[in-house]
């Protein structure tokens, strides 16, 4: 059994949002999500964004989709869903760092709606940082 630290940072800014347990043993993992949830005002404007940037360490690899992943939902419904898809996988293999990459999406059908965040996690440890989520226009 391995334990490990996650490594600290955020993409920009003092603060980002952890999901998941980084310090849970790999092969013992807790089977549940974490989320993070907050009602928005989708500005009144041509084309309102979700903008954030999102940053997943995992020890799986996720080629169906359906476990071991961060999603980002709005009012319900699923927008993306992100993972590891290449790559040796368990416990006994080297942490895949993803890196900070970013997600932008049109609100334009979302106006005033709930923006709900995800991450799952159904095997090996994984877990995902948040951080810079912005609604706003479009610049």
């Amino acid at each position: 059994m391995r334990v490990v630290s996650a490594p600290q940072g955020v993409h920009g800014g003092a603060h980002g949002v952890p999901l998941g347990d980084p310090q849970a043993p790999c092969d013992q993992a807790p089977v549940g999500q974490n989320w993070i949830e907050q009602q928005v005002d989708v500005p009144d404007v041509a084309a309102p964004m979700l903008s954030l940037w999102y940053r997943i360490f995992t020890y799986d690899r996720n080629l169906v989709e359906d476990y071991n992943f961060l999603e980002i939902r709005v009012d319900g419904n699923s927008l993306q869903r992100f993972a590891n898809q290449t790559g040796d996988y368990g416990c006994l293999k080297p942490l895949h760092d993803l890196g900070w990459r970013q997600y932008r999406f049109d609100l334009s059908d979302y106006r005033g709606q709930r923006v709900r965040l995800v991450s799952t996690d159904r095997w090996f440890n994984t877990w995902a940082c948040l951080d810079d989520v912005q609604v706003g226009g479009s610049d």
